[in-house]
């Protein structure tokens, strides 16, 4: 019984460090980021993406990102959600899917994602608009 209490102590302290350790380097990422760029206000941030998208596509993808970011900055079109932020891979796909939805589209009429573009979130404001506009002419 000691024996397991002690590999069980050993797992908690592990996880805990992994824990401290990830914290602060989402804070190291996120101060990086609001040096490089400013924060725009919600407003801005569709107002910058106006030329990519519709707004409510702005919206949808600030509603979405600002949990990843908040409370010390805010998205930025420009931003590299896979890069820049230590933001899952597949969250994006939820992202997709919460837009498929919004729009009564099919999630497999979406076409792929063009490999050669980075994941910028002006990037992917304009396929969701592509696609959009693409799926409801047909």
């Amino acid at each position: 019984m000691r024996e397991f209490a002690l590999v069980a102590g050993v797992v908690v302290a592990v996880f805990a460090w992994i824990y401290v350790a990830g914290g602060r380097n989402l804070k190291r990422m996120k101060l990086a980021l609001a040096r490089r760029r400013p924060s725009p206000t919600r407003e801005e941030f569709i107002s910058m993406l106006a030329e990519s998208c519709e707004a409510d596509i702005a919206e949808l993808l600030w509603d979405e990102l600002f949990v990843f970011y908040k409370p010390d900055m805010t998205p930025h079109p420009d931003d590299d959600v896979i890069q820049d932020m230590p933001i899952d891979g597949e969250e994006p796909n939820d992202w997709l899917s919460e837009f498929c939805k919004r729009n009564s589209l099919r999630l497999k009429d979406i076409t792929d994602w063009p490999k050669d573009q980075s994941a910028t979130v002006r990037n992917l404001a304009s396929w969701f608009s592509e696609n959009r506009k693409r799926l409801v002419q047909s």
